[in-house]
């Protein structure tokens, strides 16, 4: 009993924290979309969903077999020109109402979604109906102590992605010139114009930096948690929660919301699911939700709004 449990914890500590580093980056650009400008992007979640989706079209053999570092470029140069335009055409002109902004970004990602439906349809090949999946590319495994999981060299590659990826993200927004110039906007967009600032500039590199992200992390996880067709408005869910949990626009709140959350979810499926007999973790994200708006709106590291 007591090996048991060991193992149990020690599979929540180690895919706690792969599953922690990627909420986290998928998180990052949508947090850092609302501190600058105060967006709230719900089509996020299918910008990961098409990336994904892309990429798997592009490398599978049923489809066009291209190389796998072709197939993620070219994936990635798509999407970020999505996103580009999403600003330009969703999200520019809508600035000073925030309502449009939610209505026609929610429109794209339901159109995402059908576009997929849609291609599924024609080309009718997808040998697993409904499931996108990836190959992980880096073979090898390491079995956990007194349990029957596995800890793969692949996971362990995307942990080091992730947080190399995070940590670029944070020290360019901490350091660089232009990082600075996103934190003068999203402190201050009034007085950040009257210093010369760009800012729909800004807000354009944010959103192209957002869908970038999101699209890396459907890449370097796919191959571990394979995509249905509903994963695109549960990774939104996730963002939404994160997000929500460690403070909006905080880049060091995001990535502790993503880790409490990811350890909470695990910790659920090992421990409280069981017990239940329901697959509680499942949802556990928005009961954390319910709860974090009930006791602290602004989250753990967010900043109280002015009124």
């Amino acid at each position: 009993m007591v090996t048991e449990i060991f193992a149990n914890l020690l599979e929540i500590l180690i895919f706690g924290t792969s599953l922690g580093l990627i909420l986290s980056l998928i998180s990052l650009g949508y947090s850092l979309l609302y501190g600058v400008g105060k967006v709230i992007n719900l089509s996020h979640g299918m910008f990961y969903f098409l990336t994904g989706y892309l990429i798997f079209v592009f490398t599978n053999q049923f489809y066009l077999g291209l190389p796998l570092y072709v197939g993620v470029i070219l994936s990635l140069i798509i999407i970020t020109g999505i996103g580009a335009l999403t600003y330009i055409t969703l999200i520019k002109p809508f600035l000073e109402r925030e309502i449009m902004i939610l209505i026609s970004t929610f429109a794209l990602g339901y159109l995402i979604f059908n576009f997929v439906l849609l291609l599924e349809n024609l080309l009718q090949k997808n040998i697993i109906p409904g499931l996108v999946y990836l190959p992980q590319f880096i073979p090898g495994e390491i079995a956990i102590p007194g349990s029957e999981a596995l800890f793969t060299f692949y996971n362990l590659f995307v942990m080091l992605m992730a947080f190399a990826l995070i940590t670029l993200v944070y020290l360019f927004i901490r350091y660089s010139r232009y990082g600075k110039a996103i934190r003068a906007v999203s402190q201050d967009q009034d007085a950040a114009k009257l210093m010369g600032i760009n800012l729909n500039g800004v807000l354009l590199f944010t959103t192209i930096l957002s869908v970038f992200l999101a699209g890396v992390a459907a890449f370097l996880y796919v191959p571990l948690e394979p995509m249905h067709m509903g994963s695109g408005w549960d990774i939104l869910l996730l963002s939404m929660s994160v997000v929500i949990l460690g403070g909006m626009g905080s880049i060091l709140g995001t990535v502790l919301g993503a880790f409490v959350l990811s350890f909470s979810v695990k910790f659920c499926a090992y421990f409280i699911n069981p017990l239940v007999g329901f697959p509680l973790d499942s949802i556990f994200h928005l009961i954390i939700i319910i709860l974090m708006l009930m006791i602290r709106p602004r989250g753990i590291l967010g900043k109280k709004e002015k009124v």
